[in-house]
């Protein structure tokens, strides 16, 4: 359980809560798929986990920190 902003926020508050592995959010997005009073959502939630968490180009050799992502779709945002 946990406080933040709105729903989504507080959600995301509480995995973090939960997981207890920092990380950062670079981009969450959300698009109606459909119209109405009951349109469905998708989502998409683009995190960088902490600095322990990198890998290195194979082509560059540059280290670069390991991005996650992940969609869902669904009526309600939350769950999506």
């Amino acid at each position: 359980c946990s406080m933040g902003t709105g729903p989504v926020d507080s959600a995301y508050k509480a995995v973090d809560l939960i997981v207890k592995e920092p990380a950062t959010l670079l981009e969450y997005s959300m698009n109606a798929v459909t119209e109405g009073i009951d349109a469905i959502a998708t989502t998409r939630v683009l995190i960088r986990g902490s600095n322990k968490y990198s890998s290195t180009n194979a082509i560059t050799g540059e280290e670069v920190l390991r991005t996650f992502s992940g969609t869902g779709s669904e009526i309600d945002i939350v769950v999506s």
